[in-house]
C-alpha cells in the first residue's frame, strides 16, 4: 500500500510545531485523536498530492496555502481526484437563503453602463464569484456528477442498498438476543438512515438538491424543511460519487459523523468500509481499474466501530496526539487499545465524577 509522510514545521499562535506524520495507506483509513493533532492536515495534504482537488473554494484555498515548510510525500500515491468533503457541509442549508441575494447583486450590477462604474462592477463582480465559489456545495456537486460514470454510479448505489439491508438484518438478529426489549431495541436502531439526499439536473441547465425519507416515503427540493440530518446524508452522496469516478481517486472527509446520531455514525463506517471493500475486489478481478480509497478524520467511536464491523483486514487506524512540551505532533497505528486520545478521556471522567 503507498505510504503518506509529512515533514516540516508550521507557525501555530506564534509558537513552531514540528511535524513528522508518517501513515501507511489502506482502502479505508481512519485518523483519530483530540482536535489540533494533525488530522486536518493530513487530509489536505493527501489532497494537495492529487492531480485534481474537488472541494469547495474555502477548502480549496486553504489545500493551495499550506505553508512552504510543511513537504507532503506520497511514495507511489497515483490519485486523479482527491474529493474533499469538509466539516462545514452544513453551510449547504445556510447558502440557499444568501444564494438568491447574491443573484439579485449580480444582476443589479451588471446592469450598471456607466464607463466610470467599470472598475467598481468588475470588483463587485469577482467578490460574487469567489463568495459562490467559496461557500456552494452546488459547484463541488456539480463538477464530481460532471465526471462520474453512470454505470459505475449504479454498482455502487447497489452497494449502498446492500449495506441497508445487511445493517438492517444485524439489527434484526440483535434484538432477538434482547428477549422482552428486543423490540424496544430494534425500533430504536431501525432509524440508522432516514434520509438520501441526491443532486439532480432541472430544466434550463439548472440543478438542486432532491432528497428522500427513506421511513415516510416523502420527497422534495425544499432543502430548508430539513434538520441537520442532511450533513451526514452528503457524505454518502459524495462517497457514491467518488466510487463512480473512472480514474483513481481518493474521498477525503472531515468528521463523517457531523449531525449524526450514533446509530447513523455506525452506518456510516460500516458502508464506507463495505464500498472500498466492494472497490478492492473488483479491483483484484479487473472489472474496476482503478482505486477507491477513503481517508476519514473522526471523533466517533460509534464510526470507528461500524468501520470495523464491515471487515478489519480493508481498515487503518492512526492515533494523532500532541507533545505538547516538545511543542510536535506524533502519529502511531492504533493497536485496539482501549485509551485513545480525544475519545476515551470524556468516558474516564464520567466515571469519577460526582465521587469528589
Amino acid at each position: 500500500m503507498p505510504n503518506l509522510a509529512i515533514k516540516g514545521s508550521l507557525t501555530y499562535g506564534g509558537r513552531e510545531v514540528n511535524v513528522d506524520i508518517g501513515i501507511e495507506l489502506k482502502p479505508l483509513t481512519i485518523l483519530i485523536g483530540p482536535n489540533l493533532s494533525g488530522k486536518s492536515l493530513t487530509l489536505m495534504c493527501l489532497a494537495k498530492l492529487a492531480r485534481t482537488i474537488i472541494a469547495r473554494g474555502y477548502v480549496h484555498d486553504r489545500i493551495e496555502e499550506l505553508p512552504q515548510s510543511l513537504e507532503c510525500v506520497g511514495d507511489s500515491l497515483n490519485y486523479d481526484y482527491a474529493i474533499y468533503v469538509d466539516a462545514y457541509r452544513v453551510m449547504l442549508q445556510p447558502f440557499m437563503k444568501i444564494r438568491p441575494m447574491l443573484d439579485k447583486i449580480r444582476r443589479v450590477t451588471e446592469g450598471l453602463v456607466d464607463e466610470n462604474l467599470r472598475g467598481i462592477r468588475s470588483s463587485i463582480l469577482l467578490d460574487v464569484d469567489t463568495l459562490n465559489k467559496s461557500l456552494s456545495e452546488d459547484e463541488v456537486a456539480k463538477d464530481l456528477r460532471i465526471k462520474t460514470s453512470m454505470i459505475l454510479l449504479n454498482d455502487a448505489m447497489k452497494v449502498f442498498e446492500k449495506a441497508r439491508n445487511g445493517f438492517q438484518l444485524m439489527i434484526e438478529e440483535a434484538s432477538k438476543t434482547f428477549g422482552e426489549r428486543g423490540e424496544d431495541f430494534r425500533r430504536a436502531l431501525s432509524h440508522f438512515m432516514p434520509l438520501f439526499i441526491e443532486h439532480v439536473n432541472l430544466m434550463g441547465n439548472n440543478s438542486a438538491w432532491r432528497w428522500y425519507d427513506f421511513e415516510l416515503g416523502n420527497t422534495s427540493f425544499n432543502v430548508e424543511e430539513l434538520s441537520s440530518v442532511y450533513a451526514p446524508s452528503l457524505v454518502v452522496f459524495y462517497a457514491l460519487h467518488t466510487y463512480a469516478l473512472p480514474q483513481n481517486s481518493v474521498l477525503l472527509v472531515e468528521e463523517p459523523e457531523v449531525h449524526a446520531h450514533p446509530s447513523l455514525a455506525l452506518f456510516l463506517g460500516y458502508f464506507l468500509n463495505r464500498l472500498v471493500r466492494d472497490s478492492e475486489q473488483r479491483l483484484r478481478s479487473g472489472e474496476k481499474p482503478w482505486v477507491f480509497h477513503v481517508v476519514v478524520s473522526t471523533h466517533s467511536m460509534d464510526f470507528l466501530r461500524g468501520a470495523l464491523m464491515a471487515g478489519e483486514d480493508t481498515v487503518g487506524v492512526y492515533v494523532f496526539d500532541r507533545d505538547v512540551t516538545e511543542g510536535k505532533i506524533t502519529v502511531k497505528p492504533w493497536s485496539g487499545g482501549a485509551v485513545i486520545p480525544g475519545f476515551t478521556e470524556s468516558r474516564l471522567l464520567t466515571m469519577f465524577g460526582g465521587k469528589g
